[in-house]
């Protein structure tokens, strides 16, 4: 089905930076919700707007997983960095394309299936969560590249706020709902101090989990 992202590519005049697939979760068959910039921070589109949209839409960002790009865009904007090692390389990515003014769009007719972990769902005082249940040491760089990106690489202090309260929910989150809570927990805390002082390159094992 990706071909169609291709497709649409080829049908527009407009410069495209990049193209997003549908991303379903390949046990669970979650959909994952395209994301929007606000200008400090990202929020997931409604899963209506997603399902009802027709044609594509523009988002704020995509994942590697799933994303077309247009090479010739990377005289502009740049590589991916390399000193993230794993995780939010993609999103620090994506601001820089934005940055050009450049559009990133949300192709609902193109899908893939992936897993980012092992999706599970949780229900905490009538409210559904999703978590992602991943080895400790991607919350390692999760929490380190998130702070890093917003209060280093692209100096947004809102954003900064908000990342640094978006890693405090990811505490939460594996402290109520995800085994191996104390690694996790320390891994999290360890990547805050390493992202607040630009502490970056491969720094923990993939197989330390």
């Amino acid at each position: 089905m990706c071909y169609k992202a291709t497709l649409f590519a080829e049908a527009t005049s407009e410069k495209v930076g990049i193209l997003c697939c549908v991303r379903v979760d390949k046990d669970t068959g979650i959909v994952y919700r395209p994301i929007r910039w606000t200008g400090n921070r990202w929020r997931k589109l409604l899963t209506s707007d997603s399902e009802i949209a027709k044609t594509p839409i523009l988002i704020g960002a995509a994942g590697f997983s799933g994303m077309f790009l247009n090479v010739s865009i990377l005289n502009e904007v740049g590589y991916p960095r390399q000193d993230y090692f794993i995780d939010y390389d993609d999103y620090e990515f994506c601001l820089r394309v934005r940055a050009h003014s450049l559009p990133i769009y949300y192709v609902p007719a193109a899908k893939i299936k992936h897993s980012v972990g092992q999706l599970s769902v949780a229900t905490f005082w009538g409210k559904t969560f999703l978590s992602s249940n991943h080895p400790p040491y991607r919350y390692y760089y999760q929490a380190r590249n998130r702070l890093y990106t917003h209060w280093y690489a692209h100096r947004n202090f809102a954003a900064s706020m908000w990342a640094l309260l978006s890693v405090l929910k990811l505490l939460a989150r594996v402290a109520f709902f995800e085994r191996k809570t104390i690694k996790k927990t320390y891994f999290i805390l360890r990547g805050v101090v390493d992202g607040l002082h630009g502490k970056m390159g491969k720094q923990i094992e993939t197989g330390n989990g």
